[in-house]
């Protein structure tokens, strides 16, 4: 009897570990079409990429939102994909059919551009891109924005390729905590760069740009 009643609380406690691990949240992905990015024309670059983000909205929970956008020029004439996935439990929207479409989405942006339907761009423009995003998100929710691209920023904002050259290159200040307790992850950070020391330089810059938009936490992945 006293193993049938530990065997109930073991299976309790299992379920509320599963529950608690569930998370409410909107995941924004951000695509780079400049054609400085790597997941615009790696095939293998974007399944990894699909892969990561796949990773991180597995255990988002019912009511949790998908947003995918692209940038790259300040335009959003140049940048009218935009999609939005709510995970609900109908048929459609349930979490791991929605997993799939924008793992398939991901993975075949290589594809979207040299079938035109995406369209490369030569410029990026980051910074105003996170400007537009923080007019859309939920501040009194949990917020993830996932960055596919080099961050290589050049636009009448910054031109990032000269910034590392320099150990005292900086970005614009932004202003302070537009994107208080949101986070922010890079994937493909710093791909393109000449050497170490400049990829150093650019996620520094980043960073302190960051912090000082009041992000909760930024990951810098060059690699993944």
């Amino acid at each position: 009897m006293k193993n049938k009643i530990m065997i109930v609380l073991i299976l309790v406690i299992m379920v509320q570990s599963n529950v608690s691990a569930a998370r409410t949240e909107n995941v924004y992905i951000e695509i780079d079409l400049s054609d400085s990015s790597l997941h615009v024309k790696s095939k293998a670059f974007a399944k990894k990429s699909a892969f990561f983000i796949d990773g991180h909205i597995k255990d988002l929970s019912l009511g949790s939102k998908v947003h995918i956008r692209t940038f790259g020029e300040y335009s959003r004439d140049k940048n009218p994909f935009s999609l939005k996935f709510t995970f609900l439990k109908r048929k459609g929207s349930k979490p791991r059919e929605v997993r799939a479409i924008v793992k398939r989405i991901i993975e075949n942006v290589p594809d979207f551009v040299q079938d035109g339907k995406l369209k490369l761009q030569e410029k990026t423009s980051l910074i105003g891109e996170l400007k537009i995003l923080a007019q859309l998100l939920e501040i009194s929710q949990n917020n993830t924005v996932i960055i596919l691209s080099d961050l290589l920023e050049y636009s009448a904002d910054a031109n990032a390729y000269q910034l590392i050259k320099s150990k005292k290159g900086a970005l614009p200040p932004p202003k302070s905590d537009y994107l208080s307790g949101v986070n922010v992850i890079a994937l493909g950070a710093g791909y393109g760069v000449k050497s170490s020391q400049q990829n150093d330089r650019l996620e520094a810059v980043w960073t302190e740009y960051f912090k000082q938009a009041g992000v909760k936490r930024f990951r810098y992945l060059s690699d993944f």
